[in-house]
């Protein structure tokens, strides 16, 4: 699984956007990239800024059928009593603070904190939900 797939599908959109010439090829990859992160976020529990950033570009592409209710509740559950998110999803508590978890690497030991790019994926892709459902109320 590859974290860049959704870079990619970011560089999609620009072509997309622009009009590039490599259209019908960008439009194909789109759905093959789409396809990748629904199989990503359907395989891959650990929260933090891959996974919401998944979602987040599943939102951005209009794939909005795909968006399994249950990912945004994850992402929900995971927001900080400060309002923020973090990049570390902690599985179980070890002493203080501090939780047992997976971070962007691997398994660490660490306190979950507010990390800004998380943080700022996290409130567009709820600013992005809210706009998606008062579009397809109206349709």
């Amino acid at each position: 699984m590859s974290p860049c797939t959704t870079h990619q599908l970011i560089g999609v959109k620009f072509i997309q956007e622009r009009q590039c010439d490599t259209l019908v090829a960008a439009n194909e990859l789109e759905v093959a990239l789409l396809e990748d992160i629904e199989r990503q976020l359907t395989i891959d529990p650990r929260m933090g800024d891959v996974y919401i950033q998944r979602a987040m570009m599943l939102m951005i592409s209009g794939a909005y059928d795909t968006i399994k209710p249950v990912w945004i509740q994850r992402i929900l559950d995971q927001q900080l009593a400060d309002g923020s998110w973090t990049n570390f999803d902690p599985l179980f508590p070890v002493g203080g603070d501090r939780f047992f978890g997976f971070s962007y690497f691997f398994l660490d030991i660490r306190e979950p904190k507010a990390n800004f790019h998380t943080t700022a994926q996290a409130i567009y892709l709820m600013a992005l939900s809210v706009a998606s459902y008062s579009d397809m109320r109206q349709n």
